[in-house]
């Protein structure tokens, strides 16, 4: 009696085990939310319960590919109340996966490995085909219709490759806009649409994940497509799951973005704020406690989810550490940035 007794006990010591470790460590779906979608303005999750994702962004992956590491991840999880990280990957730019060939292999290792590590931790992935222009040698990357053939093909790879992957978002193309060198490169809404009518059938020959798409003037016209809502012309018509992006920077976007924000999500625009921080749009200068506040109970009210830029140790403001921190996880108070101290702050309340 004695000794089934004993078995018994181990047969559900290992039972337990089992189920914790497939339960966790191997889920596809990412904080209890499981496979969202949209649905009005909102992201909702398998039960039609609205979902306010809350992350941050990786600077350039060719630039601090470190950071993209597991434990780094589970300290922004639990310490940070961060359930989605956003995998910047430059196409122009030093590294730049399209004006950078040999570096297209270690750019794909890095997005996997991030996917990997997100996923085993149940937090959402965007990975982000950040084109912007800012290169002075590759200005037209300004325009996401420049590298469109690249575009095609690392979009259908990527959604074949983890077509399975409930909790993978894709964002399309990071910040059209008319140049940042002075050149009137005049990237409209009708240009954004044709790429996007280019890339969104590729992604969705494999998967109906949510796909995010840039807006003009560095993805802050959010009103081009709210106008065109339920037009025969408007990409939420033609395709599901489709959101719309908005940067900001505290500092130098302030009462009349957000005036604009909240009037296309009144016109029923479903927003996704990929990209922002407490500084101003150079990623650099003082903090505005105030606006990033004010911002942040914008997000709040209308449960906009949003992303800060970004994961590094770089020397600028929107940096998440201090310079001076060498660490790559595990970090302490004294090791974050002032921005990353009130990133914290904010995703805590």
């Amino acid at each position: 009696m004695k000794h089934r007794l004993i078995v018994g006990i181990l047969l559900l010591i290992t039972a337990v085990l089992i189920f914790l470790i497939f339960s966790g460590e191997n889920e596809k779906d990412a904080n209890g939310f499981g496979k969202l979608r949209v649905e009005g303005i909102h992201l909702v999750d398998e039960n039609g319960i609205t979902v306010q994702l809350k992350g941050i962004s990786t600077h350039g992956l060719a630039w601090f590919p470190d950071y993209v590491n597991k434990d780094a991840f589970r300290w922004l999880k639990e310490q940070g109340n961060v359930n989605v990280i956003r995998l910047s990957m430059y196409t122009s730019e030093w590294g730049g996966y399209c004006v950078s060939s040999g570096n297209q292999k270690e750019l794909k290792v890095l997005i996997d490995q991030g996917i990997q590590d997100a996923t085993k931790l149940g937090m959402y992935v965007i990975v982000d085909w950040h084109m912007l222009g800012a290169d002075e040698q590759d200005r037209e990357d300004c325009n996401p219709l420049h590298y469109l053939e690249e575009s095609k093909k690392f979009f259908g790879e990527l959604s074949q490759k983890y077509k399975d992957y409930n909790n993978i978002i894709y964002e399309i193309c990071n910040e059209p806009n008319n140049g940042e060198f002075g050149e009137e490169f005049q990237v409209t809404w009708a240009d954004v649409k044709q790429y996007a009518d280019e890339i969104i059938p590729i992604i969705r020959k494999n998967t109906d994940n949510i796909i995010v798409v840039g807006t003009p003037n560095w993805s802050s016209d959010v009103s081009s497509p709210a106008m065109e809502l339920g037009t025969k012309n408007s990409l939420s018509t033609k395709y599901t799951n489709i959101m719309y992006t908005f940067h900001f920077y505290a500092a130098s976007h302030k009462e009349y973005e957000r005036g604009k924000v909240e009037e296309a999500v009144k016109a029923g625009l479903p927003i996704f704020v990929t990209e922002y921080d407490s500084c101003d749009a150079s990623g650099d200068g003082k903090i505005d406690k105030t606006s990033m506040r004010q911002w942040m109970e914008l997000l709040n009210r209308y449960q906009i989810s949003c992303v800060k830029w970004n994961l590094s140790n770089k020397d600028e403001t929107s940096a998440f550490l201090k310079k001076s921190c060498n660490k790559l996880n595990h970090w302490d108070k004294e090791d974050l940035s002032p921005s990353g101290q009130l990133m914290i702050k904010l995703y805590q309340n």
